[in-house]
C-alpha cells in the first residue's frame, strides 16, 4: 500500500480465519483476536449468531487464513447518496 501512495495512517489490516466444524462444508470468517484461545469462542459465537446453535465437543478446523489491507486515499462525498434529515 505504501508503494501505491497510501499513507500508513490511512490503512487498516484485517486478519481472519475461515473456520468450520468437522464434517461441515460451511466456513465462517472469524476476525482473529490477539490470543489463539479465543479462536474457538469467536467461531462458536459467529456460528450461533448465523445458524442458532453450537456443536459442543465437535472439532473445529481452520482452513484458509486471510490478511486484507484496506487503504483510503481520499474521501468522496456524493450529494445523491447523502442522508436526508427528518424535519
Amino acid at each position: 500500500m505504501l508503494e501505491q501512495g497510501v499513507q500508513e495512517t490511512c490503512t487498516n489490516v484485517l486478519y481472519r480465519a475461515h473456520m468450520r466444524y468437522s464434517g461441515s462444508d460451511t466456513q465462517l470468517a472469524v476476525d482473529l483476536a490477539e490470543s489463539s484461545e479465543s479462536f474457538g469462542a469467536g467461531f462458536e459465537e459467529a456460528n450461533k449468531k448465523r445458524f442458532g446453535f453450537v456443536m459442543e465437543g465437535k472439532s473445529i478446523f481452520i482452513e484458509p487464513v486471510s490478511v486484507e489491507i484496506v487503504g483510503v486515499t481520499e474521501r468522496v462525498s456524493d450529494p445523491c447518496l447523502s442522508l436526508k434529515k427528518n424535519r
